[in-house]
C-alpha cells in the first residue's frame, strides 16, 4: 500500500524523503539557536492553509504578534487565513502554565490534548517547544511517557505534526533532554555554523519511518521567502 505523502513546504527538502512527510506522522525538529526551528514550523504550515487545510500552531515561546512577525519577513500574511478560521495561533504563557499546574492542579500535557482534541478537522500542527513544556516535568521518564500520549493522540487524528526542540550548543545531543527523539516518526536537524566570517546553514534527516531518506548534511539556505534545501548539494561543514 503506498502511503499517502504530505508535502513540507520547504523547497528541496521534499526530494530528501521521498516526496514529504507521511501523513499522520510527527516529525521533531530540533537544532541551535538561530537555525531556523520556528521558521521551519510556520513554512509548514503556510503550506497547508494554501492548500486550505486547517492549521494550529501552539506556542510556548512566542506569542502571537511575533509568530506574526516573523511570518511577514517571508511575506507570509498569516492574518488572512486567520479570519477564514484555516489557522490559528496559541500562545500559552509562562503564568498560565503556572496556573495549570498548580492553580487548577492539572498536567501541562493533557491540557494541551485538551486543546487539541477539541480541534476539529486540524491537519497540520506544530507544538513550539516541547523543549519548554519538559522543563515542568521532575523527571525525564514521565516526561517521555507524556510525550507517547501526544504522539498517539496525533496519530489518531491523522495530524501531520512538528513538535520542535533544541540542541544546546556544545552538546552532543540532538535534543534538550535526549528523549524527544525517540517518540518522534521522523527527526529533522538543523545547524547553523561559522567559518572564516561566512554563515553557513545546513539540513540532515536523521530519522524518518517508512522512507528511504537521504542520507548526511545538506546545505540549506534561509531566504526572504523562507527556508530552501539544495538537495543536490551535500556538505561536509563543521556542526
Amino acid at each position: 500500500m503506498q502511503l499517502k505523502r504530505v508535502p513540507s513546504g520547504i523547497p528541496g527538502l521534499d526530494k530528501l524523503i521521498e516526496g514529504g512527510f507521511i501523513e499522520g506522522s510527527t516529525i521533531l525538529v530540533s537544532g541551535t539557536t538561530g537555525s531556523g526551528k520556528t521558521t521551519f514550523a510556520l513554512q509548514f504550515l503556510w503550506e497547508g492553509v494554501k492548500k486550505g487545510e486547517k492549521c494550529l500552531y501552539i506556542s510556548l515561546e512566542e506569542d502571537e504578534n511575533s509568530l506574526k512577525d516573523t511570518a511577514l519577513q517571508y511575506g507570509w500574511k498569516l492574518d488572512t487565513y486567520i479570519k477564514r478560521n484555516k489557522l490559528k495561533l496559541l500562545y500559552i504563557s509562562p503564568s498560565k502554565i503556572m496556573d495549570i499546574t498548580k492553580t487548577l492542579n492539572a498536567n501541562v500535557t493533557d491540557y494541551l490534548l485538551g486543546i487539541i482534541e477539541k480541534e476539529k478537522d486540524v491537519s497540520r500542527l506544530v507544538i513550539d517547544s516541547i523543549a519548554v513544556l519538559g522543563m515542568y516535568y521532575d523527571s525525564v521518564r514521565a516526561f517521555r511517557k507524556d510525550l507517547f500520549k501526544i504522539g498517539h493522540t496525533l496519530k489518531k487524528k491523522k495530524c501531520t505534526s512538528i513538535l520542535i526542540s533544541e540542541i544546546l550548543e556544545g552538546s552532543e545531543g540532538i535534543s534538550r533532554f535526549n528523549v524527544e527523539e525517540f517518540v518522534a516518526d521522523g527527526v529533522i536537524l538543523l545547524y547553523y555554523s561559522k567559518i572564516a566570517g561566512r554563515s553557513f546553514g545546513s539540513i540532515e534527516v536523521r530519522k524518518m519511518r517508512h522512507t528511504d531518506h537521504r542520507h548526511g548534511l545538506f546545505e540549506m539556505n534561509i531566504s526572504k521567502k523562507g527556508i530552501v534545501v539544495d538537495w543536490k548539494s551535500q556538505t561536509i561543514l563543521m556542526k
